[in-house]
């Protein structure tokens, strides 16, 4: 596996071109997540375990915009777990892109830059909201894992690296991307080699780049 921490064949700029809402410098990317608290570190579960639905995703945005209305921020769903903010005036901001922090995270991972307090606000006023929501309680019921948080994201401007062939075994980042599916074995990708005009590609299996981050040697 071929994993870089900034892979802009993660063309998420073609998936916010489909949608319907604007984008502008005021805008930046969020994620329903799951944040796990351990004795020493805090982890964040992809999204994806998440199995959130649109339905649901809808809910939660409505929610959360009756919560910050007042500071003349909106966010609305892409899709189920890929949604847009827009906030009144551009904010100096410094964001991790959402697959450098699956994983244990690390204080550098966290929001930087000179308005790093007005995001950590609000982040703290959604995770309440999202501490008592009927959606979590009904998730609860459903033995199914609770949304506790959003995390604030970009992704990388930089078109360094760039690959025309990926390969991901996550359906929804294949959807956003355009990527090919992820190949059974070996033998599978190098069969498809000569079909491929990149010199360069790149294959991510979620479920191995979590497992590593986590250290979850057994898997």
């Amino acid at each position: 596996i071929l994993y870089k921490s900034h892979f802009c064949s993660l063309n998420i700029e073609k998936l916010l071109q489909t949608s319907t809402l604007p984008t502008n410098s005021n805008s930046f990317l969020a994620s329903p997540v799951q944040l796990v608290i351990h004795q020493n570190t805090i982890t964040l579960q992809p999204p994806a375990t998440l199995n959130i639905l649109l339905s649901e995703a809808q809910q939660l945005c409505k929610s959360i915009n009756d919560l910050i209305t007042t500071d003349q921020w909106q966010i609305s769903p892409i899709t189920p777990t890929l949604w847009q903010i827009t906030t009144a005036y551009p904010l100096d901001i410094c964001l991790t892109p959402l697959w450098d922090a699956v994983g244990n995270l690390y204080p550098e991972m966290m929001v930087q830059g000179a308005d790093k307090n007005i995001l950590e606000k609000i982040s703290t006023e959604i995770q309440m909201l999202l501490s008592t929501h009927t959606i979590n309680q009904k998730r609860t019921t459903q033995n199914r894992p609770v949304i506790n948080a959003l995390w604030f994201w970009s992704p990388p401007s930089s078109d360094q690296n760039k690959t025309n062939s990926s390969y991901k075994d996550n359906i929804v980042w294949q959807q956003a991307t355009g990527a090919l599916t992820a190949p059974t074995s070996y033998s599978d990708w190098y069969s498809t080699l000569p079909q491929q005009s990149s010199d360069t590609q790149i294959a991510v299996l979620d479920e191995l780049l979590y497992a590593n981050k986590t250290q979850d040697i057994e898997s």
